[in-house]
């Protein structure tokens, strides 16, 4: 599976300078539904009482701080998570760590910006895809969704239980044949590991 990572000039840092207040929102008006069992995946971190504890350690850096993604973090800010895997006895290499902090934000960003859209009566929502890393990339970037039927799959996604998403993202297979159906079921970025897709309004 194309792991969505790149050390070419040219990488996507997102950084707000300043607290994500919509994402921030959107954690804090989803908390009864266990939604870090959604965003911190098993592949990483199993124990569901780590998993908040990773969360809560990126939502105080990333979402609070607006530390940077795709290479432009900051080092140290890894180094602590690191640290804080560690006293789980939770060992990564690098790469997952990467992988599982910016795997986790940019779902975060990209459902609290859905539930943003469906709130303002937006009726599509378009997938954008600011660096083209492999042929799927290219071939889903400007796909247009039905926000109701996102919304409808991100509340199917809340409904089930942390074994029954896994083995649902496990089946998600980032390939072009696929494109088609995932826009169609209103599957939302992101698409593999360290994808930097985002969702926009459609004009």
């Amino acid at each position: 599976m194309h792991k969505g990572r790149t050390d070419k000039p040219g990488n996507v840092g997102i950084s707000f300078g300043g607290s994500d207040t919509r994402s921030l929102q959107f954690l804090k008006s989803h908390d009864r539904f266990n939604i870090h069992e959604k965003l911190i995946s098993s592949r990483y971190v199993r124990n569901p009482n780590y998993k908040s504890a990773v969360l809560e350690f990126i939502k105080a850096n990333y979402f609070e701080k607006g530390c940077g993604l795709f290479g432009r973090g900051d080092p140290s800010v890894l180094a602590k998570l690191r640290d804080l895997l560690l006293n789980l006895q939770i060992s990564l290499s690098e790469i997952d760590i990467n992988s599982l902090v910016e795997t986790a934000v940019q779902r975060t960003r990209n459902w609290a910006h859905l539930s943003q859209l469906r709130e303002a009566c937006c009726d599509n929502i378009v997938v954008r895809e600011p660096v083209v890393l492999c042929p799927f990339c290219k071939a889903i970037n400007g796909a247009v969704i039905v926000t109701d039927v996102a919304y409808s799959r991100f509340q199917t996604v809340l409904e089930m239980t942390s074994e029954q998403y896994e083995a649902e993202m496990d089946n998600q297979t980032p390939d072009v044949e696929a494109v088609a159906i995932l826009v169609k079921q209103g599957f939302i970025p992101p698409y593999h590991h360290g994808c930097r897709g985002m969702i926009m309004l459609a004009r």
